[in-house]
């Protein structure tokens, strides 16, 4: 519907090309993940969701929403299966079974939450709306994650003395 009311055709290849964007990207993201861990990737992956967000709110033609679908693919392809990692990674190992399936559960979860809110958004404010939404709280879940990140470092400082 929002590519319609853009005057954008193309929206089945949209699908194809993230789907191909996110499997190459998982051929790599886990090695990086291995050798740099999530630090190396969140913040590039998120900035690559966000961007693919921002280009689909503003969306001129079907070149910027092949752009977005691979910025999108990339970004999801490298983040998830990160955050999957780290949060199995900071768990006690009697616990990692049930740490994978909270993090699906909530996962899943903010999927269906989603839905229903970028919906309402979308009927109140038009799609366009869902997009620059989403972006948003992309950025703030950089904010949240890099003062996570720094706390976590304040406390290593503090040990380390």
């Amino acid at each position: 519907l929002y590519t319609a009311e853009k005057g954008v055709d193309g929206i089945q290849w949209y699908f194809l090309v993230y789907a191909m964007a996110l499997m190459v990207t998982r051929l790599f993201a886990g090695r990086l993940y291995d050798r740099r861990g999530h630090r190396a990737i969140f913040v590039p992956s998120t900035l690559l969701i966000m961007t693919g967000m921002l280009l689909l709110a503003w969306m001129p033609s079907e070149t910027v929403l092949y752009i977005a679908a691979v910025l999108y693919g990339f970004g999801f392809g490298s983040v998830q299966p990160a955050l999957q990692a780290w949060s199995i990674e900071k768990t006690p190992p009697n616990r990692k079974a049930m740490a994978n399936a909270t993090y699906f559960s909530f996962f899943d979860l903010g999927v269906g939450i989603g839905a229903i809110v970028f919906g309402q958004i979308g009927f109140l404010f038009g799609y366009r709306s869902i997009y620059i939404t989403a972006a948003a709280s992309i950025f703030i879940s950089m904010i949240v994650y890099l003062s996570i990140i720094r706390g976590e470092d304040k406390i290593k400082s503090v040990e380390r003395r």
